[in-house]
C-alpha cells in the first residue's frame, strides 16, 4: 500500500509542477574542404530544423553554430573572413590563423534568437587571403512548454490523494 501511495505521490507533483522536458539534437555539415578565397569564393549554407522537433509542443531554448575553419598554411598574408548569420554580421574581418591540418579553429556563436523560419543560415565571406571552410554544426536545444493543468482535475487528484492518506492512517491505528 506505502508503495501504491508512493507512486500516487511521485505522479502528482509531476503532474501539479509541469515540469519542462529537452529534447536536444544535433544537425552537422561536412567534413568538406571547401576553398575560400578574397573577393572569389564565398560559401553559403543552411540549416532546416523543420521536421526535427514538436513545433506545436516545443520551442527552441537555446542553439549554437560552430563552424570549422583552417589556414591552409601557405606562409603568405593574413586570412581574414566575414562571417554573417541570417542577415547580421556575427563577426568582420576575423582571421583565420590555425593551420589545416593540425590545427583547425572552431568557433562557436549563440544564434537562438538568429533562427528564421525553422532556419539558421549562414556565410562566410573571404575578405583577405585564402583558407579552407571545413564543416559546421549546429546543436540545439528544445523546451517544452508547460502543461496546462485544470484545476478541478487537480484539485480532484489531490483530494483523492488525501482520502487515501488518511484511510491507510487509521486502518494501521
Amino acid at each position: 500500500m506505502k508503495k501504491i501511495l508512493t507512486v500516487v505521490a511521485v505522479a502528482m507533483v509531476m503532474v501539479l509542477s509541469g515540469a519542462p522536458a529537452n529534447a536536444d539534437f544535433v544537425v552537422s555539415h561536412g567534413p568538406i574542404y571547401r576553398y575560400l578565397a578574397a573577393s572569389i569564393y564565398d560559401f553559403d549554407y543552411s540549416f532546416d530544423l523543420s521536421g526535427l522537433y514538436d513545433q506545436g509542443t516545443e520551442s527552441i531554448s537555446w542553439a549554437t553554430l560552430t563552424l570549422n575553419l583552417g589556414d591552409d598554411f601557405d606562409g603568405g598574408s593574413s586570412e581574414k573572413t566575414d562571417v554573417y548569420i541570417g542577415n547580421t554580421v556575427v563577426d568582420s574581418a576575423r582571421e583565420v590563423d590555425g593551420n589545416f591540418w593540425s590545427d583547425p579553429l572552431s568557433w562557436e556563436y549563440d544564434v537562438a534568437s538568429l533562427i528564421t523560419d525553422d532556419t539558421v543560415s549562414y556565410q562566410l565571406a573571404a575578405t583577405e587571403g585564402d583558407f579552407y571552410y571545413l564543416g559546421a554544426t549546429l546543436q540545439v536545444g528544445t523546451q517544452a512548454g508547460t502543461i496546462a493543468n485544470p484545476i478541478p482535475g487537480t484539485v480532484w487528484l489531490f483530494g483523492l490523494g488525501l482520502v487515501g492518506l488518511v484511510t491507510m492512517r487509521r486502518r494501521s491505528t
